[in-house]
């Protein structure tokens, strides 16, 4: 998707445009260096000081002015106590987070807090909207226990129809994936 990202940019191919990425809940930052691959930047952020070390240790690069390399950077953030003004990025990552946070709404709101936006502060409209990849499991798995998650930090995991409705009470356009990338229905 970043590719395409890349290539649907007005300049293309005359001018090979990046985008900035936030990776919410990036962990040890496997993600983030991954997404780096397409990016111009890229922020990885977690709750997790651990993680964060580890990340940091392992992908953190700087730009320099001898050849091209994205920016890779984390940082220790707790999304729900987070005040600071943050500069808006073009693609938001949050995989697997929102089912271990009991509120995610305050995720989700953490999350519009990074979307680009006009002078006026309204959102933008799409094609120069941010786009935001959210994913969490989805319980009509039938490897999945439908009434308690398997896994102890999860608080809750939701079927398509409800991740789909708790999402289009945050954003204006919002699109089920399946695991490879294609739209899915709803029941």
């Amino acid at each position: 998707i970043c590719i395409d990202v890349v290539k649907n940019h007005p300049q293309y191919p005359k001018f090979i445009w990046k985008p900035k990425i936030c990776d919410v809940g990036c962990g040890g930052g496997f993600g983030s260096n991954i997404l780096s691959e397409e990016a111009d930047f890229v922020w990885g952020i977690d709750i997790d000081e651990e993680s964060i070390k580890f990340a940091q240790q392992l992908f953190t690069r700087h730009k320099n002015n001898v050849y091209y390399n994205s920016q890779l950077t984390f940082e220790t953030i707790d999304v729900r106590n987070e005040s600071r003004e943050i500069m808006a990025f073009d693609i938001i990552a949050c995989i697997e987070l929102i089912e271990h946070i009991s509120d995610y709404s305050i995720v989700l709101n953490f999350i519009k807090k990074l979307c680009k936006k006009d002078k006026k502060g309204n959102y933008l409209e799409p094609p120069n909207a941010t786009l935001v990849f959210i994913s969490s499991p989805n319980r009509n798995n039938p490897n999945i226990n439908k009434n308690n998650p398997d896994n102890k930090r999860h608080v809750r995991e939701w079927t398509p129809d409800e991740l789909y409705a708790i999402l289009t009470k945050h954003f204006k356009y919002v699109t089920l994936l399946d695991a490879k990338g294609e739209p899915q229905e709803l029941n």
